[in-house]
């Protein structure tokens, strides 16, 4: 017995873990009981699904796994799901059971009773709201009834007119990319589609199109695709889970985006009052009807639902109808035979220069089958799912309450059984004898039943007006093979994987009566032209005669036309009129107030090397990336770069020390691979080493891109892409632009392994002062909310690249030049860069600015040799000149070196002397007598940098040398033009070592040059 209460160490440990083993079988326990009752409750549901067909489901997740990986492995295994099992099976995603039904008669039944919306549509409500796409059931039912009279008949064709306005500006925006080749035509068509609804359904005029700073496109696919994700991976249905990831991040970006948009819409709208009778019923957008509604005191239509409803009709609306749009077009270029009767039908019917109107849509018969064909094989939403909130009997099938359907539209569209070889495009599959024959719901791309698209007239009428007019002006053609060959991707809406390709080329018959009108549009530039002075103009070809010959002699055929008119003149040069300005009072003007370049048609050509970098971006682009990249050349940045610089001079010193002595030749070369060295080094943070390497011969690439740029603007018939794509300089081009491309990425690829290298070894640099350029934009392109893009920061790389090398190389080959040529002249450089550094110190940023003679005799360089002879710009209003008026429509060309050797400005233009930029000598003359680095907002971003490295890389060379050249005057250097300008006979130079003995350095290494001067005009 006393053993019974004997009492040991142990005892106080056994008694604590028989608590927690209580507790714990207390919890077991009563979770089995509340599982079992979960089980038990929802017999009816299990034993419904024991009856049909689907996918292994396990416990907790059912068959999420299927929907697990990329975005487009979601869509291929949905599509294999539909294959393998029949017309309806079963599905389990997490505790959810869902009936998947492909069955035209189940469709008829399910989308007439089931008018609830599924759980899964509270993900859309993020973006939408509770409109009419995502409200539940009474809600619905009311709003639907409130906004039905707004799309009746009466006021939709009162919308014809601008569905046709918006489509012409579309035009004029799809003739920019008509004869380039294949583009995706989803932004432009989505562009379009905002710009109607706004118009039409708001009231209210927003330009999208005419706009870069609404991708409404990109925001939608961002919002469009966070939601799909979130519906089909299980455990994004999280919110804790989801708002981790960066998806998250964007899609909520884009939503505040487009609800801003929205926001904008409808208080530009109030804000514009009309009388009651200007309100013009066939004109009536439903916003006004709903503006109307709300403001009333006991409306029970409130503020919120208005907005809700403005979102989904601007999202649902422009995103599925932009989508169909570009099917469309990508199926007629697919089609080329069924392309020729749409277009037959549509001069037939509308004729070739008609406005479309609405009594012309019904009889546009053949373009609706072919709308309708498209639809059937690419609905815009390929799925619908609806909640059953009761038993709904299928006849051979009953759907329990408290379970979900899923109708799958893309499948049947694509069913044998009612589409005979479904994947054949046949536009007569929808005559009407034909369509008598299949189930009402076997085809149903805007659903079915009383939940059916609101807008579906709307957006077939508006279709129709936008391909009639854009198939009028152009033959669609694409790369794609065939139907099968468009895969699909996965989102709430489908899209092609690899986007919406297609190419345009405007059509031979309309464009002669297109040419009158054109014309006749452009009166005011012929009328202001009879007032300007210039060169014979004949038809079609302009003044273009006179460039005829060498291309690389167009410089002087210029300064030659020049020198027979005023400071202002004119050239026709095809159908483009254009102003030659070189007195330094207009350019002043035109180089402040026009500053656009993207019209200019000479800088399409640069634009397939450089893309849209700041060189040749539209304003609004160039605003932005000038402001983001100013930072990055800031003088304590560019301070730090002079010991980079120095470096890479002294390597160069090396490399001329091989040929010193040894008679003449063409330093170009040896200085063109020291810039890209210091370039990458400095701006990139990448060292390269092609001065000790021939690997990246950069400025070679660069130079063969200027060439076939500079053959096509001053050859007339190489500006037709078709013609100059047969020429061998466009091949060489080609090759060169490929080159630069792989370059760049390199660079940028090359740069995120050593910054990530760095991370991880822990040792990134704390010296700000020489952070180059490119780690600034990875950290800005890096970030989630970024507006800068991948290719944004590639078009910058490469147009730093094309400006920082080959610029600065030429200026540099020039200054060598000419000391070669000015013995007096080189002596007193030489002797000045003694005084200020020594025969053998380092240079330092602080030697720079002392080195004053030298910062003369290079500007003196650059005025005789300025290495972008001339400018272009756009002129987009009026500018008074003088006493002429350069008219909106036209372009300038700035011709800086015919102001830089004007008699009037530069007695003895061609007399080389550098004591023309004394500060005193400078005052006497206007700001615009000298402008190499061009002048106003959008002059070159890099001049400090490029004056800078040209100091340290000639200071580094002239203490180690002596040249000399075998050219006798300066008007013997005979210049030659790609773009650039260069000697005929090369930079031709001989050297000889200088006599002293430089003293052995210690402990250091000589550093030197890099010379980058950003490309003229940035």
């Amino acid at each position: 017995m006393d053993q019974l209460f004997l009492h040991n160490e142990n005892d106080k440990g056994i008694h604590s873990w028989s608590i927690l083993d209580f507790l714990l079988a207390t919890f077991t326990c009563t979770a089995l009981v509340w599982y079992t009752q979960f089980l038990w409750s929802r017999r009816k549901l299990y034993q419904a699904s024991w009856r049909l067909p689907g996918p292994l489901a396990l416990p907790f997740i059912g068959s999420a796994l299927c929907f697990t990986g990329h975005p487009d492995d979601i869509f291929t295994n949905i599509m294999k799901l539909f294959n393998h099992y029949p017309g309806i099976f079963r599905i389990w995603v997490g505790s959810r059971m869902f009936y998947v039904v492909s069955e035209p008669k189940y469709h008829d039944i399910i989308l007439t009773k089931c008018l609830g919306k599924h759980p899964w549509y509270y993900y859309a409500q993020s973006a939408v709201g509770h409109g009419l796409f995502t409200a539940p059931y009474q809600k619905w039912r009311r709003h639907r009834k409130a906004i039905l009279p707004t799309f009746n008949q009466k006021i939709l064709d009162g919308f014809v007119e601008i569905f046709y306005e918006q489509a012409q500006v579309l035009v004029d925006k799809l003739k920019e990319v008509a004869g380039k080749g294949e583009f995706d035509i989803f932004d432009m068509v989505s562009r379009c589609t905002v710009d109607t609804i706004c118009e039409t359904a708001m009231g209210v005029k927003v330009k999208t199109q005419t706009k870069d700073d609404v991708p409404m496109s990109t925001w939608i696919e961002r919002m469009m695709e966070g939601v799909f994700l979130r519906i089909v991976v299980l455990w994004y249905h999280f919110d804790a889970v989801f708002n981790l990831t960066g998806i998250s991040k964007l899609m909520w970006k884009s939503i505040g985006n487009i609800h801003r948009f929205s926001r904008t819409v409808v208080r530009e709208k109030k804000r514009s009052k009309y009388p009651e009778e200007c309100n013009v019923s066939r004109r009536k957008a439903f916003l006004d009807y709903l503006i109307q509604v709300t403001s009333k005191g006991n409306s029970e239509f409130t503020e919120t639902e208005l907005m809700d409803e403005v979102n989904t009709i601007i999202v649902a609306g422009s995103d599925t109808t932009a989508s169909t749009n570009s099917f469309v077009f990508l199926m007629l270029g697919l089609h080329q035979d069924l392309q020729q009767r749409v277009y037959e039908e549509v001069l037939e019917v509308v004729g070739s220069t008609r406005e479309v109107n609405q009594d012309d849509l019904p009889k546009l018969k053949y373009l609706e089958r072919f709308i309708k064909e498209t639809l059937r094989l690419f609905p815009v939403a390929y799925f619908i799912a609806r909640a059953v909130h009761e038993d709904v009997d299928l006849g051979d099938h009953v759907l329990p309450s408290g379970t979900s359907v899923i109708v799958g539209i893309l499948r049947t569209h694509t069913d044998e059984k009612f589409w005979p070889d479904p994947y054949r495009f046949d536009p007569d599959r929808f005559l009407s004898e034909e369509a008598a024959k299949r189930h009402p719901c076997s085809y149903i791309p805007f659903s079915h039943g009383p939940r059916n698209c609101l807008g579906l007239k709307y957006a077939m009428m508006a279709m129709k007006v936008l391909l009639a007019t854009v198939i009028r002006r152009f033959k669609v053609t694409t790369s794609y093979k065939s139907v099968r060959d468009v895969e699909l991707k996965a989102n709430l809406v489908l899209r092609p994987k690899t986007g919406f390709r297609i190419s345009l080329e405007l059509r031979l018959c309309t464009t002669l009566i297109k040419y009158a009108q054109f014309l006749w549009s452009r009166k005011k530039l012929y009328q202001a032209s009879w007032k300007v002075p210039g060169p014979l103009a004949l038809p079609f070809v302009g003044s273009a005669l006179r460039l005829i010959g060498d291309p690389r002699e167009a410089v002087s055929k210029c300064i030659e036309i020049c020198n027979q008119y005023p400071t202002v003149f004119k050239v026709w040069i095809v159908s483009r009129l254009l102003y030659v300005i070189s007195e330094p009072k207009y350019l002043e003007i035109v180089l402040v107030k026009c500053l656009n370049k993207d019209k200019v048609k000479e800088y399409r050509f640069i634009k397939s090397s450089m893309g849209h970098g700041l060189f040749t971006a539209p304003v609004q682009t160039w605003k932005k990336h000038r402001k983001l990249l100013m930072p990055t050349l800031n003088q304590k940045i560019l301070d730090g770069f002079v010991e980079v610089i120095y470096r890479r001079a002294e390597t160069l010193v090396d490399k001329l020390k091989e040929v010193s002595g040894k008679g003449e030749f063409d330093i170009f070369d040896k200085i063109s691979k020291c810039t890209v060295d210091t370039f990458c080094e400095t701006f990139m943070g990448v060292k390269i080493n092609t001065q000790t390497t021939d690997d990246f011969p950069v400025v070679k690439w660069v130079d063969g891109i200027f060439a076939g740029c500079f053959f096509r603007i001053v050859i007339p018939w190489y500006r037709i892409d078709a013609i100059y794509k047969l020429t061998r300089s466009s091949k060489k081009m080609q090759a060169c632009v490929d080159s630069l491309h792989r370059f760049a990425v390199f660079i940028v690829k090359e740069r995120k392994r050593l910054l990530h290298k760095a991370v991880q070894e822990n040792c990134c640099s704390d010296e700000s002062s020489k952070k180059p350029f490119l780690d600034y934009l990875l950290d800005v392109t890096g970030k989630p909310d970024s507006k800068f893009t991948e290719q944004q920061l590639l078009d910058e790389v490469k147009t730093f690249m094309i400006g920082g090398t080959d610029t600065s190389v030429a200026t540099n080959a020039f200054a060598f030049l000419m000391l070669g040529l000015h013995q007096d002249l080189q002596q007193k450089v030489y002797e000045e860069v003694l005084q200020v550094i020594g025969t053998d110190n380092e240079i330092t940023q602080e030697h720079v600015p002392k080195l004053k003679y030298m910062d003369m005799f290079i500007k003196e360089t650059l005025r005789l040799f300025p290495l972008a002879p001339a400018v272009f710009r756009d002129v987009e209003e009026d500018v008074n000149v003088g006493d002429y008026v350069l008219p909106a429509g036209s372009s300038v060309i700035l011709l800086i070196y015919k102001t830089h050797t004007d008699e009037k400005l530069w007695p003895e233009p061609f007399k080389f002397d550098p004591n023309r930029f004394l500060p005193e000598q400078v005052a006497k003359r206007h700001p615009c007598a000298h402008i190499p680095f061009s002048y106003g907002p959008r002059n070159c971003i890099g001049y400090k940098y490029g004056m800078m490295s040209l100091k340290v890389i000639i200071a580094t060379v002239i203490r180690r040398f002596q040249f000399s050249t075998s050219y006798k005057s300066v008007q013997d250097v005979e210049l030659q033009c790609t773009m650039v300008i260069r000697p005929k006979n090369g930079f031709r130079v001989s050297l000889q070592l200088r006599s002293y003995t430089l003293k052995p350095s210690f402990g250091f290494s000589i550093i030197f040059v890099t010379t980058s001067t950003s490309s003229t005009d940035l």
